[in-house]
């Protein structure tokens, strides 16, 4: 009996590490990572204090949109890419009644990649020095 417990005690502690409820927008454009294989590869790696901000389906008023856009060049045989992480905050409009969505935080990262391995070392390093280091006001 004891085992179980400590069995589903442990499970429940791993599930909660690695969870988020955080509401996160994924857009791309262009031959790199269409927007499934982004949230894949970048929803495991959110975490800090960004992470425990409430999901908007549940009340939260922030989300984390996330753009990937991109350009093949044959003649160099390389990726021009932008990415962008902004940390935004649902607002409504008091005249209309209109939800929008302010920007309260923004990293990006840009230049030329052989792959899309290298793009994801980028966007890997962006999100572990800056998006997992913000802290709400």
């Amino acid at each position: 009996m004891k085992s179980t417990i400590l069995v589903v005690a442990l499970g429940a502690l791993l599930s909660t590490g690695i969870a988020h409820a955080l509401t996160v927008a994924y857009t791309t454009e262009g031959p790199m990572m269409r927007d499934a294989r982004l949230a894949s590869f970048v929803g495991p790696q959110i975490g800090g204090p960004i992470a425990a901000l409430a999901d908007l389906d549940k009340g939260g008023k922030h989300r984390l949109a996330v753009r990937l856009n991109s350009k093949y060049f044959s003649e160099d045989k390389s990726f021009l890419y932008l990415v962008e992480f902004d940390v935004q905050q649902r607002v409504t409009d008091r005249d209309g009644g209109n939800v929008l969505f302010a920007t309260l935080a923004k990293w990006y990262s840009w230049g030329t990649v052989p792959s899309e391995a290298e793009l994801r070392k980028n966007i890997a390093e962006l999100i572990a020095s800056k998006v997992n280091n913000w802290t709400p006001e």
